[in-house]
């Protein structure tokens, strides 16, 4: 009976950490229960941070994309949150089609 009564606590402080981190992450606000451990895990892209949480990750997106039909560069920022295994590489692809659905922009995400 203890031991299920520590266990429903955990799930439930767990429940409110992601909660809380997946409303800001939701209204572009970084997260408040995460780490980005001091930007050791950091891609090389102008400015991008990722934070660890327990069992999710929050991308905090501060790139650009080149639009390859006017060959200007356009600046965004997007804070995603995603499972601990998700792959940057394939959320920034996601963020860059829900963002500029109409640009043609160039494949390699260090342009």
């Amino acid at each position: 009976m203890k031991k299920t009564k520590i266990i429903l606590a955990l799930i439930f402080i767990w429940l409110i950490f992601f909660s809380t981190d997946y409303f800001r992450a939701k209204n572009n606000m970084l997260p408040i229960f995460c780490t980005n451990l001091n930007n050791i895990i950091a891609p090389m892209d102008g400015g991008t941070k990722i934070y660890f949480g327990l069992g999710y990750k929050v991308y905090s997106f501060h790139t650009w994309i080149t639009d390859i039909t006017t060959k200007k560069n356009i600046k965004f920022k997007a804070i995603r949150i995603c499972p601990l295994w998700s792959d940057y590489d394939k959320v920034l692809d996601k963020v860059k089609n829900e963002l500029f659905p109409n640009i043609k922009y160039r494949p390699d995400y260090y342009n």
